[in-house]
């Protein structure tokens, strides 16, 4: 065969390996390293828009570093955003989350920053006493219903599937199952608004979720908005439907 040709080939041949492996490599490859099982979980409602919140911030890293069983998911609102600046990591699905806790506590309106803990009770988010007292006396009785969570990613699609594997014969139609994608920690100068110049540090801030009601509890998929898996947590919450009380959580940790 003619040297040129046989280059020519052997150029064709790498490249169609290269394609393969490439599209391969973008599909669905699975990411996590690590999993555990936090023993309270602080839902924070939260927005930049918000004067008070950066003190709230304050409050529930130092309560985090100090308890590293309690785990911390920060979902920022909507509702703020007119008063001069607009949050990037806003979710309106973090307003109907919020929402729901406002009616489980007969509250007479959403506020930030609000916590909840545990879906049993709520307290203001930059009061650190009264946060950890709710904690002190929290009875945690999350079960081991979650065994282990797959995640894929398809980078081409720019999305990312849970699929839980629960323990057999807990599964209840009573749940609710939520699943989450989370910064590890986000910082953002803030130039207009309530705390226009201000750096803000912000820990577990939730990029994307979505509730799972259905009963099957099968696969879940959801967007996500960048590929950082050095910034990225995946987590879980089962809630009953009723009570919204946690029944079990889980946080997967990307493979770096």
């Amino acid at each position: 065969m003619h040297k040129s040709l046989m280059n020519k080939l052997f150029v064709a041949i790498l490249l169609s390996n290269f394609i393969v492996c490439t599209t391969y490599a973008n599909a669905q490859t699975t990411t996590i390293g690590y999993s555990y099982h936090p023993l309270n979980i602080i839902e924070y409602f939260t927005s930049q828009g918000c004067s008070s919140c950066p003190p709230a911030d304050k409050v529930l890293a130092n309560i985090c570093a100090q308890d590293k069983t309690t785990f911390l998911l920060s979902y920022h609102v909507t509702y703020w955003n007119y008063l001069g600046w607009t949050d990037p990591f806003s979710l309106p699905n973090c307003n109907e989350r919020q929402l729901t806790y406002v009616n489980k506590f007969s509250l007479e309106s959403a506020y930030t920053p609000q916590v909840v803990i545990n879906g049993e009770a709520q307290q203001v988010g930059n009061n650190q006493t009264a946060i950890e007292d709710i904690l002190d006396d929290e009875n945690t009785d999350f079960r081991p219903l979650i065994k282990d969570v797959d995640i894929q990613i398809d980078r081409n699609k720019n999305t990312v599937v849970f699929s839980p594997i629960l323990v057999p014969k807990t599964i209840s139609n009573a749940w609710i199952i939520s699943y989450f994608i989370i910064d590890k920690i986000d910082t953002t100068l803030v130039s207009s608004g309530e705390n226009a110049s201000k750096k803000l540090i912000e820990m577990n801030v939730i990029r994307n979720f979505g509730i799972d009601s259905s009963e099957n509890f099968n696969a879940y998929q959801l967007d996500f908005f960048e590929n950082n898996t050095n910034n990225t947590y995946y987590a879980l919450l089962i809630q009953d439907k009723n009570t919204l009380h946690i029944l079990d959580a889980w946080v997967g940790v990307p493979r770096m």
